[in-house]
């Protein structure tokens, strides 16, 4: 008797089961493969981030923990930075992307320790120990000078241009190797009060004079500043030449800047809370200076400036001299560089700008400019040379500017 519901099996029947359970073994195992290269693609479109884990402890030259020491990794090739505070021992552990980065070491009364390309691996632990020396004496003595020497202003021409009032003006320098110190002043049509800045140019070509920054202070004046541009002396008349030498002429040439701002406010209609200062290559570096040790000015503008004078001097006028002598012309300026000056230029408010292309500043030299500054601060990049003839820059400081001595609302041509 057959039974309907459990047929027998037959050698046909049994085969195709077979076949059926080797399909459905097929199918899971298919499956299966599919789901590892999903999970396989995934982690391709999204990789993990091995980050590296740097780490180390930061003393002063006694070896002792220097507690809240700062330290700053930043990115070269991205730009983007990372920080962190060491602890009461001088314990540091930042976590970073994999790549190379300039780490900057800095605290409180010491010199700052700055490491220019650190390459930092993936999924590894880098140790790194700083030792921080005695930050250079910050010199403000040699700065000084008599406020009540007489400038004897003479007005060689004046003419009118769009309602702002441009004169043509010398006067006596401070150091008599300097004679007649010539310049510009700009100032607005009616009555203060008004804002001032003073102008310092750049060593280059074209307009490395008094000129350089004339449709800028014009362009100031119609909202309500009185500028004041001046001629420099060194090292646009006499050359650098030696280590004693050259740091003198540095000095000098800083107490002309300060002259420069008793000139400006000494403008009745000037108010004295608001001053600022624009200065570009040797102009930038003469500004940090007096921002370290004259707190007249408010806001500064340094363009495309470097540290030291001697990267500049040694570099192109003192390049043959002997390696013993270019040793003795750094330490002769270092403690009066702009690098060492721009620390204590607090309260003052900063913007730096520089070039993305500049040839006579490494990307390195301008950010070290920047970190060695106080707060509070901003920089700027440009795509342009050392010149920075960019439109955008001059419309960046202008428009800061604008803010800072709370100047009336910009006119646009």
């Amino acid at each position: 008797m057959l039974n309907l519901d459990s047929p027998p099996v037959t050698p046909f029947r049994a085969e195709l089961n077979s076949a059926a359970r080797c399909g459905r073994s097929f199918i899971v195992a298919s499956l299966l493969v599919l789901m590892l290269l999903a999970l396989v693609s995934s982690q391709a479109a999204y990789p993990q981030s091995l980050s590296a884990s740097l780490t180390g402890e930061v003393v002063d030259q006694k070896g002792t923990g220097v507690a809240g020491a700062r330290v700053e990794a930043r990115n070269v090739a991205t730009g983007s930075t990372r920080e962190t505070v060491a602890d009461r021992k001088g314990r540091y552990q930042l976590s970073l992307e994999p790549g190379t980065y300039m780490l900057t070491f800095s605290a409180r009364s010491l010199e700052s320790l700055i490491l220019e390309t650190v390459v930092m691996d993936a999924n590894s632990v880098h140790r790194l120990h700083a030792s921080l020396k005695v930050a250079a004496s910050h010199e403000t003595a040699v700065f000084k000078y008599d406020p009540s020497v007489a400038f004897d202003l003479k007005e060689e021409s004046v003419k009118m241009q769009d309602g702002v009032t441009i004169r043509d003006v010398n006067y006596v320098g401070y150091s008599p190797q300097h004679g007649r110190i010539k310049a510009y002043l700009i100032e607005p049509g009616g009555k203060g009060s008004f804002a001032g800045v003073l102008f310092f140019h750049w060593y280059g070509n074209p307009n490395g004079n008094r000129d350089q920054f004339l449709d800028e202070a014009i362009s100031l004046a119609k909202q309500g500043t009185v500028s004041l541009l001046i001629q420099g002396y060194f090292p646009w008349t006499v050359p650098p030449v030696a280590a004693n030498t050259d740091r003198q002429r540095v000095i000098d040439e800083t107490i002309e800047v300060r002259r420069a701002l008793d000139l400006l406010l000494s403008r009745p209609q000037v108010d004295r809370q608001r001053i600022g200062y624009v200065g570009h290559d040797y102009g930038a570096m003469y500004g940090a200076i007096t921002a370290g040790v004259d707190k007249r000015v408010k806001a500064y503008v340094l363009i495309a400036g470097i540290g030291s004078f001697s990267n500049w001097s040694l570099d192109y006028w003192l390049k043959a001299i002997p390696a013993a002598d270019k040793e003795a012309y750094r330490a002769a300026l270092k403690s009066i560089d702009p690098m060492t000056q721009i620390a204590f230029a607090s309260p003052a408010t900063l913007l730096f700008q520089f070039a993305n292309s500049d040839e006579h500043i490494a990307k390195a030299l301008a950010i070290a400019f920047f970190d060695a500054a106080s707060r509070p601060k901003q920089v700027r990049w440009y795509d342009g040379k050392h010149e920075l003839n960019v439109e955008a820059a001059r419309d960046d400081r202008r428009e800061w500017l604008t803010r800072q001595l709370s100047l009336t609302k910009r006119i646009r041509s």
